[in-house]
């Protein structure tokens, strides 16, 4: 019997895909603001938040559940926000296409 083959998808040493990495980076910096987003909210002293999750059964759970909801609906905020704002592979950055033209106009005179 021969030894199984090594999995035809990415080695363990190569870094991985730009794209990804990308997402990852926006993804981190998302969850990070809907965390902080969700801290400042605990502290707002007209919302009761913080009072509910420490009289509950189990604040550990209520607290983890809170934080992360925040940070993954954040982390899919800057996601699709950063796959939105990417330029399309076939159409030049608006930048390089963009110049000022001239256009000569003819102008009658009124009555």
């Amino acid at each position: 019997m021969s030894p199984p083959k090594s999995h035809p998808g990415r080695n363990r040493r190569e870094p991985l895909p730009r794209l990804v990495r990308f997402l990852m980076a926006y993804a981190a910096f998302g969850a990070l603001v809907g965390c902080a987003v969700a801290g400042a909210l605990l502290l707002l002293p007209n919302l009761p938040i913080g009072e509910l999750m420490a009289n509950t059964s189990t604040p550990v759970a209520a607290v983890y559940l809170y934080f992360g909801s925040f940070a993954a609906t954040f982390a899919s905020l800057a996601m699709g926000t950063a796959i939105m704002l990417l330029p399309k592979g076939d159409e030049p950055p608006p930048s390089a296409t963009a110049r000022l033209v001239t256009v000569p106009v003819r102008v009658r005179r009124g009555r």
